[in-house]
């Protein structure tokens, strides 16, 4: 797996139109991102192993080919990271619950995906679908440490949303992602405040 990404990596940084095509790029990497996620967690579960995968923290104002030449290589970096840290990963790995660290990351994760810099409807379809992630792994997180089923609830489904603004939303659309994140963030803290002190 870790070849598949250092080939798609490669790849790009062969051709010479790889802005051109962004598009292709971008699929080979979800995909592969994809595929690595769901076999960490089913070898390594709860070990820690597939948020340290995912975590990628864009710098901001970046988007296009640079955002996912640098998304995957961070990926590929954490890959590699796990692999040299197996053993570590393995003993950590049980059906256990442990603690909030997880959501913490993947909180900052959120925050650092609202702040980005969308100037395209591209750019916001790769937004939302990260958004959408970032939504599963957190109710994966949850439950993996225990969360109580009516804070997974209360997080998952957005009965009112506050009105934020946004000046920086390209479309409508977009506006609708960064106040539905912003609310979530908003709850997110709140369970893990509340988790951590059970």
């Amino acid at each position: 797996m870790l070849d598949v990404g250092n080939k798609i990596e490669y790849d790009i940084r062969g051709d010479k139109n790889a802005s051109a095509r962004l598009a292709l790029y971008a699929t080979r990497i979800e995909d592969w991102r994809t595929d690595v996620s769901h076999f960490v967690i089913a070898k390594l579960p709860n070990s820690g192993a597939d948020v340290k995968f995912l975590t990628f923290r864009p710098r901001v104002g970046q988007g296009g080919l640079a955002y996912e030449y640098e998304r995957l290589n961070d990926m590929r970096t954490n890959l590699a990271y796990i692999v040299e840290n197996l053993e570590s990963y393995c003993g950590r790995s049980s059906d256990l619950p442990h603690g909030v660290d997880g959501l913490v990351i993947l909180r900052a994760e959120g925050v650092t995906l609202r702040n980005l810099n969308i100037s395209s409807d591209a750019q916001w379809l790769v937004f939302h679908q990260n958004f959408e992630q970032w939504q599963k792994l957190v109710v994966r997180e949850m439950r993996s440490v225990g969360v109580k089923p009516g804070d997974i609830g209360w997080f998952e489904t957005l009965d009112q949303v506050p009105g934020f603004m946004f000046s920086n939303a390209i479309n409508p659309l977009h506006a609708k992602d960064l106040r539905e994140l912003s609310e979530k963030l908003t709850r997110l803290q709140a369970i893990i405040q509340r988790h951590e002190k059970s």
